[in-house]
């Protein structure tokens, strides 16, 4: 079934419809024997097995409160959409993590693993496991992950970092097939539309002047190098054209969050006299 969704979201993407996908198993952290079913693989095993940063995946329960009126207790996938949903009302780029999840306690579907357990949560942070955790009364998203686990670049990890990528890959698409082809850019006298001449200087012009107002919006933000020169929130761009394919290239910073917050104290002892 995992393998069935994460060739769904491939396929999708192949025919022009970016999307991320969540997905819930009640599986034991690590395999192993529980409940007497024995399991040849565990969540992290599945993670890395997808690697994929079109879909996050989810291990544990979530309780809320059933129609009725009743406290009832959901398998992983109702955690999984609960994470979605609180990532469909954020803005583009910010992330789901440490976010209050809507649901009066998360469980460990085989009680195998702890969310508080030093190392079970380096376990499940090092996995790119999709866990909450209890926060003073309430819980938290630990971090918005996704089941990529092959290194740690954000653009790939961090579910919210994605979302800026397919942001920018449909805007830019829809840009240019409309400007230079589809509904064009005017009608003549005789009512006819036109598109606009598919140069290379015009599709650099088109693209320059898109990324500038991403740029303007906070969705892909100026960084530095090495030596602390500012460095612009795009460049690099390269527009070819080949016969009727026109093919571009950009490199961007985007928009991330911030994951992990470290606090430093430096304390002078105090000096009274009289």
């Amino acid at each position: 079934m995992i393998n069935r969704f994460q060739s769904h979201l491939i396929q999708k993407e192949s025919n022009k419809g970016e999307a991320q996908g969540y997905a819930g198993l009640s599986y034991p952290l690590f395999p192993g024997t529980f409940g007497g079913r024995s399991y040849a693989r565990g969540l992290l095993d599945v993670i890395r097995f997808l690697n994929e940063p079109r879909m996050s995946l989810a291990g544990q329960t979530t309780q809320v409160e059933s129609s009725a009126g009743f406290e009832e207790v959901l398998p992983p996938w109702a955690f999984a959409l609960q994470v979605a949903g609180i990532q469909m009302g954020t803005d583009i780029g910010e992330s789901a993590t440490l976010k209050q999840v809507k649901t009066a306690a998360l469980g460990q579907p085989l009680n195998d693993w702890d969310p508080l357990d030093p190392t079970d949560l380096d376990n499940a942070l090092k996995g790119s496991l999709l866990y909450g955790e209890p926060e003073e009364g309430f819980w938290r998203v630990v971090r918005h992950f996704t089941t990529h686990s092959e290194d740690d670049n954000l653009g790939k990890t961090d579910a919210n970092v994605w979302e800026v990528r397919n942001d920018l890959q449909r805007g830019v698409r829809t840009l240019l097939e409309r400007r230079f082809g589809g509904q064009g850019i005017g009608t003549n006298p005789q009512g006819v539309r036109y598109q606009a001449r598919a140069s290379i200087a015009n599709i650099r012009e088109a693209m320059a002047t898109y990324l500038e107002e991403k740029r303007a919006d906070g969705i892909i933000v100026d960084s530095q190098d090495e030596q602390g020169l500012i460095l612009h929130a795009w460049r690099g761009l390269s527009v070819k054209i080949n016969g009727d394919v026109a093919r571009v290239r950009v490199q961007i910073f985007p928009k991330t969050a911030l994951n992990f917050i470290l606090i430093d104290f430096t304390f002078q002892i105090p000096r009274f006299s009289a």
